[in-house]
């Protein structure tokens, strides 16, 4: 699967919050040309108005605030691998070779936890391994292992409650998509619980997954 979950606009133009797996990845052959990753991404063809498989070419750049193309080199990136972040608009051209999609890569991460503000909205993009699963007639739950990493706390695993309930239930239902151990990232919000829980707990809005074994736990 691979998907844009979010899109948010500002004075720049839309910025996109993504996940999906790489297809392909090439390194710059000098300073002066990016890091260009390729994933693969569900999008909505407005001409035959279905969703279709597209590859997204996204291109990540040093600048002088931010050496990101060499950080894209140190991940270790692989075929396969499900990845999330955030990239720019994406813009379509056509050519003799075909079609292509390209947009500004701004992040890219293998798992973590991103807080989105867009204007009076609050809202969590939540990337991890599903644990367990409670199933009902209505509802779904299952916690969801983020590895995350902060200066503060180096390298931990942090745990989220899913709560999955009316349309977004039913979809998940349907593809039998809830399975342990598969990839997930879920765009949700807090609940506001009434007693304390050990773990935050989110109502999802949209998900997307990556099925085991396809990805190698990155």
């Amino acid at each position: 699967m691979g998907n844009i979950l979010y899109t948010k606009q500002n004075e720049k133009g839309p910025i996109n919050f993504f996940c999906g797996n790489i297809s392909k990845f090439k390194a710059p052959t000098t300073d002066s040309k990016p890091y260009d990753v390729t994933v693969k991404m569900s999008l909505f063809n407005p001409d035959t108005k279905k969703w279709e498989v597209k590859s997204v070419s996204l291109a990540g750049w040093n600048n002088d605030k931010r050496p990101f193309a060499d950080q894209l080199g140190r991940m270790k990136l692989k075929v396969g691998s499900y990845v999330y972040g955030v990239c720019g608009d994406l813009s379509e051209s056509k050519t003799q070779r075909g079609t292509f999609i390209d947009a500004s890569l701004f992040s890219l991460r293998y798992s973590g936890i991103q807080t989105i503000e867009d204007g009076s909205k609050s809202y969590l993009l939540l990337c991890g391994r599903v644990g367990n699963i409670t199933m009902k007639d209505d509802q779904a739950s299952f916690s969801l292992a983020i590895d995350a990493y902060s200066k503060e706390e180096g390298r931990t695993t942090k745990w989220y409650n899913i709560n999955v309930e009316d349309a977004v239930f039913q979809r998940l239902k349907k593809g039998g998509m809830l399975v342990k151990g598969a990839k997930m990232t879920v765009l949700g919000q807090l609940k506001e619980t009434k007693k304390e829980t050990k773990n935050p707990v989110v109502n999802c809005i949209r998900f997307d997954f990556s099925m085991p074994p396809k990805d190698d736990g990155k």
